[in-house]
């Protein structure tokens, strides 16, 4: 869940709570004190008024005389069930006997108490309750909707650069120029925003500069190594040509694999592209080299959006190691499920360790059976530096009938191919 919308939905939940208070102070303050007050008033005026009426003494003029009745009217019905009438009805029972009925008709509150007096008698009443219940419930949704828009306005004002602020940091995981972008926010956050982008900004320097070195390294060598490819072509010492010659590709291949770290994937275009196609084509390449690989596609394609030639150097690592250190037949696989797509690389060989798989993805690694066949140990490394720039995962397993499989994890939908695809 989003930093947003757990801000929201805090904002909504002590809001609630306020509302919930109040709403219940107003019912211990002022709704249930002005009920019984009232309910006081009414039965002491009623006790008079009959007082007046037995007594044959003067009543007030009309219209607060009272009525005495056999029974209520025809019309009459029982208070609206609102808080403030049932705390009215109570105050009145406490007042008047817990036998106590109580009716409204037109703007007469009838009574029947039999402690007081067998017939039913009506006083003048006038119910603005229900009203201004209606004014305090609307108050109360009013305020609460203020508030709620206030928060939420307030937590996108502190959410929106932090947002920005991952989307920096997305970039510098993927080691790319990341753009400056304007400070928002309280002073404490623009602080940490310019602090980031001054970080991002010195790492993408020191990665460009690394790189410029790596160029100028793989530059210098070649011309050495090329005099010296060219040396050994005119030995008449077969063997010790052929030995020249092979130690001479390895350093190329050494020096192509530190350029391809160094490099990454960047500004590489993306595409629509089939998976089936970029698999075959990987294993039909191996085929040409005298490498017999087995492949097995899907009938439907397998579509989206990636650089063509950062997972064409993916599979080809995966199928050289393969080779390399593990034993034929080679097994290329490609599935669709669950909107990711999978690619499994399978062998015969002893493969590695479940304790040095983890190991094994760092540069410069080697399992000890495989310091015999050369290389600088790179190839996982590229392998799954490349998979994660593709958004996907790397896995390793350890076949229990025998053979060693990597298989490649790649979610259909990129959220860096849809913003590539997008005008």
């Amino acid at each position: 869940m989003s930093l947003l919308r757990q801000l929201i939905g805090v904002i909504l939940l002590v809001l609630s709570l306020m509302t919930i208070t109040v709403f219940v102070t107003l019912q211990l303050v002022a709704v249930r004190p002005s009920a019984e007050q009232l309910a006081t008033v009414l039965a002491d005026n009623l006790r008079l008024q009959l007082q007046q009426h037995e007594s044959g003494a003067a009543v007030v003029a009309e219209p607060f005389v009272l009525e005495m009745r056999a029974a209520p009217p025809a019309d009459s019905h029982t208070l609206p069930p609102l808080l403030f009438n049932r705390q009215l009805e109570q105050g009145l029972r406490e007042q008047l006997g817990d036998d106590t009925r109580i009716r409204m008709a037109g703007q007469r509150l009838w009574i029947h108490a039999p402690g007081l007096s067998s017939h039913w008698l009506g006083i003048p009443f006038q119910d603005n309750a229900g009203d201004n219940f209606l004014w305090v419930v609307l108050a109360l949704l009013g305020s609460f909707l203020m508030a709620a828009l206030v928060g939420i306005l307030y937590a996108r004002h502190v959410t929106g650069p932090l947002k920005s602020l991952t989307h920096l940091a997305h970039r510098l995981y993927r080691q790319r120029d990341p753009a400056p972008m304007a400070l928002k926010g309280p002073m404490e956050l623009q602080t940490l925003q310019q602090m980031i982008q001054d970080s991002a900004q010195e790492a993408h320097r020191l990665l460009e500069d690394r790189k410029l070195m790596m160029v100028a390294i793989s530059h210098d060598l070649r011309s050495p190594m090329s005099r010296i490819r060219v040396a050994a072509e005119m030995l008449r010492d077969t063997e010790l040509r052929q030995g020249i010659v092979e130690d001479l590709d390895e350093m190329d291949h050494i020096l192509q694999q530190f350029l391809c770290l160094m490099r990454g994937g960047e500004g590489l275009p993306e595409e629509r592209v089939d998976l089936r196609n970029i698999v075959q084509g990987c294993c039909q390449s191996q085929m040409r080299r005298d490498r017999k690989v087995e492949c097995m596609l899907p009938s439907g394609p397998v579509e989206m959006v990636l650089p063509l030639t950062l997972l064409e150097r993916v599979l080809d690592n995966l199928l050289n190691n393969a080779w390399k250190h593990g034993r034929p037949p080679v097994r290329v696989s490609l599935e669709q499920g669950a909107g990711m797509a999978l690619i499994c690389v399978r062998d015969q060989g002893a493969g590695i360790p479940p304790e040095e798989q983890t190991r094994m993805l760092q540069p410069f690694q080697q399992a000890e059976q495989a310091r015999s066949h050369g290389g600088a140990g790179l190839g996982l490394s590229i392998v799954d530096r490349f998979v994660s720039m593709l958004d996907g995962r790397l896995s390793m397993e350890q076949i229990p009938n025998g053979g060693f499989q990597v298989c490649i994890h790649l979610p259909l939908q990129r959220e860096s191919g849809a913003q590539a695809t997008s005008p």
